[in-house]
């Protein structure tokens, strides 16, 4: 099993192309490499998933194969329950994940270490 890790891809957030930040077809660049991850991997979203159309962007998480955990950002304001409803496995603030032989904390905002006991 791998760990496959994103951040950030504010879908359906209009004012990206226009600051120059993503390309015309950045939106479905990320689909299309989202939808290759095999069924035994894991993705982890950091958080910020989309800015709008909330339910139609959730849609397209619940059809991935994967397994999906959501580390909520600060734009991702809906229910833990409604993000389960909508397709992901697992959902939170943060969590640790061991790597190597070291804890790794993930979150979305920046946090001391000391904040999460494992």
């Amino acid at each position: 099993m791998k760990y496959w890790l994103i951040s950030d891809t504010y879908f359906n957030h209009t004012k990206l192309e226009e600051w120059g930040g993503r390309s015309g077809d950045w939106q479905d660049r990320m689909k299309k490499g989202m939808m290759q991850i095999p069924s035994e991997d894991t993705l982890i979203h950091l958080g910020d998933v989309c800015i709008g159309n909330d339910a139609e962007v959730h849609t397209f998480f619940q059809s991935l194969k994967c397994k999906k955990i959501l580390i909520r950002g600060n734009h991702d304001n809906k229910s833990v329950a409604w993000y389960l409803e909508h397709g992901w496995d697992f959902v939170n603030d943060g969590f640790w994940i061991e790597f190597m032989g070291r804890m790794i904390l993930l979150s979305h905002r920046p946090m001391h270490p000391d904040m999460w006991c494992f």
